[in-house]
């Protein structure tokens, strides 16, 4: 049980290592603004109805989501998490322990990342006592205009160095949503792991679901307890 646990609990530094390395550190540069339309004389114009604003679809602007001792809801993804029997909701010191843990995994150019540079935004972080965990992850991606079906492809590269056989990538609906989907496999210390990653982007941000587990069927049964917000 403690060998299944510590190989289930690495996976979880194992996405955090990832997850720093799909993601560009914080830039130097000054930020700028989107051009603004060019000034134009006024035409006097027959009066016209006032136009209305297009409202923004739901969801679409990030807000953080809540969590208690044994759920997770988010507005911006429009869903709750309730967490199965057994699971403890990780704390915000335990989740920024995994972070700095997770960017130390990963040495670029002879130096290590700074977790403090990295752009995510974990979400939630649930786990059992015998290693099973779910993670849910905002991140704002590496370039502007990235994809969640680029997303994956990066992750497809990125999962062999860690020592993950990917599986074949496909889409899953999960409370009205359209996630991008891909399975990874590793055997860590002697145990085997199991692990599905659901990307989608909403807004300018990626979202990430993470569940872990010892086999696929496991993986189905932690994605029960996500519903959609009434």
């Amino acid at each position: 049980m403690k060998k299944r646990l510590i190989a289930l609990l690495l996976t979880v530094l194992m996405t955090a290592a990832i997850l720093a390395g799909c993601v560009a550190p914080a830039a130097d540069e000054e930020p700028t603004a989107a051009p603004a339309a060019e000034p134009t004389a006024e035409p006097a114009a027959e009066p016209t109805a006032e136009p209305t604003a297009e409202p923004a679809a739901a969801g679409e602007n990030y807000t953080a989501g809540t969590r208690t001792e044994t759920s997770y809801e988010s507005a911006w993804l429009g869903l709750r998490y309730t967490l199965p029997e057994g699971f403890v909701m990780a704390t915000d010191e335990q989740i920024n322990a995994a972070m700095q843990i997770g960017s130390e995994m990963l040495d670029v150019d002879g130096e290590l990342l700074d977790a403090a540079s990295v752009r995510v935004i974990y979400e939630m972080m649930a786990l059992s006592a015998d290693g099973r965990n779910v993670q849910i992850v905002a991140e704002i991606p590496s370039l502007e205009d990235m994809s969640a079906e680029l997303y994956v492809t990066t992750l497809q590269l990125q999962l062999p160095s860690l020592g993950f056989e990917t599986g074949e990538r496909s889409t899953l609906e999960l409370c009205g949503a359209t996630y991008e989907s891909l399975d990874a496999s590793a055997d860590v210390e002697g145990v085997s792991v199991c692990q599905r990653y659901l990307v989608r982007r909403v807004g300018d941000r990626m979202a990430l679901i993470t569940v872990s587990a010892q086999d696929q069927a496991q993986l189905d049964a932690l994605l029960t307890g996500f519903a959609p917000l009434a």
